[in-house]
C-alpha cells in the first residue's frame, strides 16, 4: 500500500481482531514508527506552484503600499488623515442597508469628511443631512 502520508509500509491499519486484549493491541500499534519532520517548505515554490492553479497569496506584497503605483483611496486617505473614526455607535432603534457608489473622488472627499470630524460613515451622512438642512 502506498500513501503520500508517512506512515511506512505496513498494509493494513490496526484493527482490533476477535479475542485481542487491550494490552496486545497497544503493543501491535508500538509498529507505527514516529513520524520524522516534516520538510521545510519553501513559500516562493510554494506561491509558484500555486499561481499555476489561479490561486492569489493573501500574503502582503514585497512592495510596500507608499511604493506601490497606485494605492487604494482608502488607504491614501487614512494614511493622509490617520485611522479617527469610531468603530462603534449607540444603537438607535432598527436599521436599514444603504448601499451605493460613488466616483472616487466624490468617495475620497466622504472620507476625509469621516475622518477630520472623527464619525462612522452613518454619523458622516447624518451630519451632511443636517447641515444640508434637512428634517428628522
Amino acid at each position: 500500500m502506498s500513501s503520500k502520508f508517512p506512515l511506512g509500509n505496513i498494509g493494513k491499519p490496526a484493527e482490533v481482531q476477535a479475542g485481542e486484549t487491550t494490552i496486545q493491541f497497544a503493543d501491535r500499534l508500538k509498529q507505527f514508527a514516529p513520524a520524522g519532520p516534516r520538510p521545510i517548505v519553501d513559500p516562493v515554490e510554494l506561491d509558484a506552484a500555486a499561481a499555476k492553479h489561479g490561486f492569489v497569496s493573501r500574503e502582503p506584497s514585497p512592495v510596500g503600499i507608499a511604493e506601490s503605483p497606485k494605492p487604494s483611496p482608502v488607504r491614501m486617505v487614512q494614511e493622509q488623515k490617520g485611522a479617527g473614526r469610531r468603530r462603534r455607535s449607540i444603537d438607535r432603534g432598527p436599521t436599514r442597508a444603504l448601499n451605493f457608489r460613488l466616483h472616487e473622488d466624490e468617495f475620497i472627499r466622504f472620507l476625509s469628511f469621516a475622518d477630520r470630524y472623527k464619525l462612522t460613515y452613518p454619523d458622516a451622512i447624518v451630519r451632511l443631512l443636517d447641515i444640508a438642512g434637512e428634517k428628522k
